[in-house]
């Protein structure tokens, strides 16, 4: 007897299929860096870009005023541990305010490089966590699905009696 108002394998192989087009997007996401060899020690303060008119604020967060300065470039440096120090107090209160974090002072085109890959990272994330949603969706649909009955556990395979790792396979081979 199947329960009534189970989602059924179509949700469940939905989000299946979801879940591997994610795993292949979050593969192909993440950058490939290399190994950096910048100096990028002498920095501005965000209070005096917003002081001289460069950014603006808009619900608390930086934008730029200008070509001149990447948004994505400043919100990627935002999130630097340096800058979550700053942020945080002795008592370990996170404040919202980024007008006391320090960005490098990089030609346009350089910010520019480093807000690209700073969207990338930022698109990474939203799949991660999109992923992690489905994933657990999956599982659920999966659990309800084979608790009641709408679901099967896959056959075992015929040789499955039969098959041996890799390592003792090895041995076998050294013997």
């Amino acid at each position: 007897h199947v329960a009534a108002r189970q989602p059924g394998v179509a949700a469940y192989r939905n989000a299946r299929t979801r879940m591997h087009e994610l795993m292949d997007a979050l593969y192909d996401g993440l950058p490939d860096l290399p190994e950096g060899d910048q100096d990028i020690t002498s920095t501005v303060n965000v209070n005096e870009l917003v002081r001289v008119g460069l950014v603006r604020l808009e619900d608390g967060r930086p934008v730029s005023n200008t070509d001149q300065l990447d948004t994505d470039f400043l919100l990627g440096f935002l999130r630097s541990a340096a800058n979550t120090r700053r942020n945080t107090t002795g008592s370990g209160t996170h404040r919202a305010d980024p007008r006391g974090a320090r960005v490098p002072q990089m030609d346009p085109d350089r910010q520019r490089a480093y807000g690209a890959v700073f969207r990338d990272l930022e698109n990474f994330v939203q799949r991660l966590e999109e992923a992690a949603r489905i994933g657990r969706r999956a599982v659920d649909l999966a659990y309800d699905g084979l608790t009641s009955g709408t679901l099967n556990p896959p056959e075992p395979p015929r040789d499955a009696g039969k098959r041996r790792n890799r390592k003792s396979m090895e041995r076998e081979g050294d013997e």
